[in-house]
């Protein structure tokens, strides 16, 4: 029953207009294959119980006749993200078993777009634009706008709604639509929520981008970066649309996610107050200064 109600809810916001894709909008389905559904070699709790949500989602965009994309993880037999093979996770989502099949319950529409990940045995990768044409695929429908649902929200999901946040895609997350891995019960959850309270926005989940002020943007521009765990950083007048306040909560905030990364990191900025104090290995900074 709490399947078929989500599944309903998710029809009444598009019907309503709460939830309201175009035709620049597209669907952006990721990894509901069997390996991350209970059951799988790397399930997901209550994974399957996005599916029905999926469906309604779906069913509107291909009646609409706006683009659908699924992701899938397609790995080969030795990838290197296998305990077998050094790596963190059990054999997974292999080339061709059934676990790398999409869910029986998942009803996509012939000639959906389909895009493979993870390909390449030598490199892991989580995001769905990693190595792969997700981006040209997109481009090709015309999307502006993604609307993401999939598995799991603190890996997959993450890191593809952050590289098409850096791609210059909207993207709206439908809640609903999603679940995480949770090695510790609310881990999806707790690390979104200490994110916002970093940058001062929290309750700001639900907040439609576009009615962010220019100082909410450039937090979220920081925070993304931040979470996107980059190899390295270039932050040019990072802190300067935001008011003192926030400089001085934010400043320590990026200063301690940079050292505990252990990244190099260029900072660029007028003020000196951007920079962090006393001896730093791998931040380099460079102060701006105006010529009269």
């Amino acid at each position: 029953m709490k399947l078929a109600k989500s599944a309903n809810q998710t029809q009444s916001k598009l019907r309503s207009g709460i939830l309201q894709p175009d035709k620049k909008s597209v669907l952006l389905v990721i990894h509901l294959q069997n390996d991350f559904c209970p059951g799988g070699a790397l399930a997901v709790e209550g994974g399957d119980q996005v599916i029905p949500i999926a469906n309604a989602l779906i069913r509107f965009f291909a009646t609409e006749g706006f683009g659908i994309v699924a992701t899938r993880d397609w790995h080969p037999e030795n990838h290197c993200s296998f305990k077998e093979q050094g790596g963190p996770w059990p054999s997974h989502c292999i080339q061709g078993s059934r676990g790398s099949q999409f869910h029986p319950d998942l009803k996509m529409p012939p000639g959906t777009l389909i895009v493979s990940g993870a390909t390449n045995f030598r490199k892991e990768a989580h995001s769905g634009f990693d190595g792969t044409s997700l981006e040209d695929r997109l481009e090709d429908l015309g999307g502006q706008t993604l609307f993401v649902i999939g598995l799991a929200t603190d890996y997959c999901v993450k890191q593809t709604v952050l590289d098409a946040c850096k791609l210059g895609f909207r993207v709206v997350v439908v809640e609903d639509g999603v679940c995480g891995i949770d090695a510790e019960p609310g881990d999806s959850q707790k690390e979104l929520q200490e994110a916002l309270e970093k940058a001062d926005l929290r309750n700001f989940e639900k907040r439609d981008p576009a009615t962010l002020s220019g100082g909410q943007r450039a937090r979220v521009s920081l925070l993304r970066s931040m979470l996107a765990e980059p190899s390295a950083l270039l932050l040019d007048e990072p802190f300067s649309k935001l008011d003192q306040e926030l400089k001085d909560q934010i400043r320590p905030f990026v200063f301690k996610t940079i050292k505990n990364m252990n990244i190099p990191a260029l900072i660029v900025s007028h003020d000196h107050r951007d920079f962090p104090q006393g001896k730093t290995n791998n931040i380099a900074k460079r102060e701006n200064s105006h010529v009269g």
